[in-house]
């Protein structure tokens, strides 16, 4: 059932043999346990085919992943334009080639001619008219130096009156005077706080 392909098959006769053999301590560090690009798990059901397809990717850095993170969900709902990156990897880095490759072994095995085939064509799918506001993607690198400034200022004031203080020892007086540490605190708070 399996049609010429480019690429080394290796065939195993479960899907348990299979998730045996990408855990093992062997993986990849033996002659005979090379890697695995990618994999697939077809069973035949009635009516059709149930197919579970395998790809080996399990960088957690998004930038570096052959495939987008699968566990996410396929489409943001904060995102209105199509997500060009996924498309991308999904389309480049084999994924849809797996997929097609897959639907023509089973289309040759149930048809039963070798030349029947598949042709597989990738479009982004259409969204609706939506309009970019700019100012959210200034706003969103912009806005932490923004609160950054905001306290420069205060915190500036604050460090000089502490080293003032210090200098001058003007708690170290009014303790002597009768001042209590809940009147000296509550005094900082409510003149920085409010």
């Amino acid at each position: 059932m399996i049609p010429k392909t480019p690429f080394e098959i290796v065939e195993f006769d479960s899907y348990k043999e299979m998730v045996d053999y990408t855990t093992s301590k062997k993986y990849m560090s033996d002659v005979g346990h090379e890697g695995l690009c990618f994999g697939f798990y077809l069973e035949d059901q009635e009516p059709g085919f149930d197919v579970k397809m395998f790809y080996s990717d399990s960088i957690f850095i998004e930038e570096q992943q052959n495939m987008p993170y699968q566990i996410d969900a396929a489409a943001d709902p904060f995102v209105r334009a199509p997500n060009e990156d996924h498309f991308e990897r999904h389309t480049a880095q084999g994924f849809s080639y797996l997929q097609n490759w897959i639907a023509n072994a089973i289309l040759v095995e149930e048809t039963g001619e070798e030349d029947a085939f598949i042709d597989m064509g990738l479009i982004l799918y259409p969204t609706a008219k939506y309009t970019t506001d700019d100012f959210e993607g200034v706003i969103t690198g912009m806005l932490p130096f923004f609160l950054l400034l905001i306290y420069v200022l205060p915190v500036g004031k604050l460090i000089e009156r502490m080293v003032s203080e210090k200098e001058s020892r003007a708690r170290e007086s009014m303790k002597i005077m009768g001042m209590s540490d809940t009147a000296y605190y509550l005094s900082w708070f409510t003149y920085y706080g409010l």
